[in-house]
């Protein structure tokens, strides 16, 4: 019994510290966002005054312009694609990263608390504006790396 007791305390720390690349999206969206192509050759616009902080899981988008972007997608490391209905005014924009999916349907990596390295470290996020087609560049804060 106590064996038992052991075995499923182990089993559960070391799920807890499992990371899933499986979206949390239903599979129809997962299907439609992995169909959608990076822009590679589209032309560039203005970089934004947008700020990316990512804090584990969640990005939050700080837009310091004088507009809000309606309708918009949002290219992470040129991999991971993430529409947003809305990116308005201010810091209240937060992303969950797990609902961004790359080509293969995997969502982003974020790593957890006993696999922090299999986090994928964010250094770019682009904007795709679908009024110009044009993509922006957003400034993203560094972050520290979680040893």
């Amino acid at each position: 019994m106590r064996t038992a007791t052991v075995a499923c305390s182990l089993l559960l720390l070391f799920s807890a510290g499992c990371v899933s690349t499986t979206p949390t999206l239903p599979p129809p969206r997962v299907a439609e966002l992995s169909a959608m192509i990076y822009p590679a050759e589209g032309k560039w616009g203005d970089d934004l005054d947008i700020v990316a902080v990512r804090r584990g899981p969640e990005l939050r988008l700080v837009n310091r312009t004088p507009r809000t972007y309606d309708g918009v997608t949002l290219w992470f490391n040129q991999q991971y694609v993430h529409p947003m209905q809305q990116i308005v005014i201010g810091t209240d924009n937060v992303i969950d990263l797990r609902q961004s999916v790359d080509r293969h349907g995997r969502c982003y990596p974020v790593g957890s608390f006993l696999k922090p390295d299999q986090s994928l470290l964010l250094v770019q996020v682009e904007l795709i504006d679908p009024t110009t087609n044009l993509r922006h560049r957003l400034t993203v804060q560094p972050q520290p790396r979680e040893y």
